[in-house]
């Protein structure tokens, strides 16, 4: 099964209850672009937004950081939504 376990200005974010991977859908798309993968697992999902947090640079270069964090815990090099969290 699937839960809803946030809605932010740009993103729902979905659980997958039997493989704890974290989706994000895009609020903005249109209508046509699946849910994609955020993280592999809900603990993965917290420890990226814990490391977006604490390691952002407030309006400075992050595509490092989102980068490092994407493929920490989804293992994905460019996801945009990690990119939108650090900007």
């Amino acid at each position: 099964g699937t839960v809803v376990i946030g809605i932010s200005d740009g993103y729902a974010l979905i659980l997958r209850t039997t493989t704890e991977e974290v989706l994000a859908l895009d609020h903005y798309s249109d209508g046509t672009q699946a849910p994609f993968i955020v993280a592999k697992t809900f603990e993965l999902f917290f420890r990226g937004l814990g490391t977006a947090f604490l390691e952002r640079i407030p309006n400075g270069q992050n595509n490092i950081l989102a980068t490092s964090i994407s493929l920490a815990v989804c293992g994905i090099h460019q996801n945009r939504f990690w990119d939108w969290i650090v900007a």
